[in-house]
């Protein structure tokens, strides 16, 4: 599994992939559920469809290159804003096509 912690990582993932060249990504989600888990967290969890391939559109369609299961995490700051603390991505299945991420 990646993990990315901290701005600089995360900026850092984010212009490697920006020096990889054009690519197309659809990220479509499915059964989207809020648990609140108090007054400033809640927890997050969907079904993520991910259509993605390198090149500039119109590319041949596909199918997904992954199906996965997210949850994630999120905190209301002091000022009422929500932030994410965290997104775990669990595959369940997979082609061959690489994510960026």
């Amino acid at each position: 599994m990646r993990e990315y912690r901290g701005r600089a990582a995360i900026e850092a993932f984010y212009e490697r992939r920006r020096d990889r060249g054009a690519r197309v990504s659809l990220h479509v989600v499915q059964n989207f559920r809020i648990e609140p888990e108090s007054d400033t967290r809640v927890r997050c969890q969907y079904i993520l469809n991910l259509y993605a391939a390198d090149g500039v559109p119109v590319l041949p369609s596909r199918p997904a290159i992954m199906l996965a299961l997210v949850e994630e995490v999120v905190l209301k700051q002091a000022d009422g804003t929500w932030r994410y603390a965290s997104r775990r991505v669990f595959p369940q299945f997979r082609d061959e096509t690489p994510t960026t991420g």
